[in-house]
């Protein structure tokens, strides 16, 4: 047909050039939208759900907020992490601290958040309160 443009297939590939990194994003849209957009079990977590700090994919809004997604992923972190971190109770006060500092100081107007900064101060708390609890709970206390 003249005039239409046909993406080259290079030598060996069955795919056009970039249908792999397309297979890959549909893919990971489709894990967040069962995990997150679709599911029911956010809706049991007590969020704010506000669309200007929640995700979103594909023009559809996660049902947690960016600071609770990232409790979500620094508690499921905490398995893999916990044979590797110590059980010292600072550094989880020090986590939480840091969350509470971010949300306070947004509350109270005296600077605005990103939703990167909340993510990121929500997988510091979620993964230090995680592994402190696991090793509480697999220790029996503070070692």
């Amino acid at each position: 047909m003249a005039g239409s443009v046909v993406a080259e297939r290079p030598a060996g590939r069955s795919r056009p050039v970039g249908a792999r990194s397309k297979w890959l994003g549909d893919r990971a849209h489709r894990v967040i939208a069962r995990l997150y957009i679709d599911a029911t079990w956010p809706h049991l977590v007590q969020c704010h759900r506000l669309p200007e700090r929640s995700f979103h994919s594909r023009g559809r809004q996660l049902h947690l907020c960016a600071r609770c997604t990232g409790l979500s992923v620094g508690a499921a972190l905490a398995v893999p992490l916990a044979p590797f971190l110590s059980l010292d109770p600072s550094w989880v006060v020090a986590a939480v601290a840091i969350l509470v500092i971010d949300g306070a100081t947004q509350m109270a107007g005296l600077r605005t958040s990103t939703n990167p900064l909340r993510f990121a101060t929500g997988v510091a708390a979620g993964s230090a309160v995680g592994v402190a609890a696991l090793g509480f709970i697999v220790r029996g206390g503070w070692s």
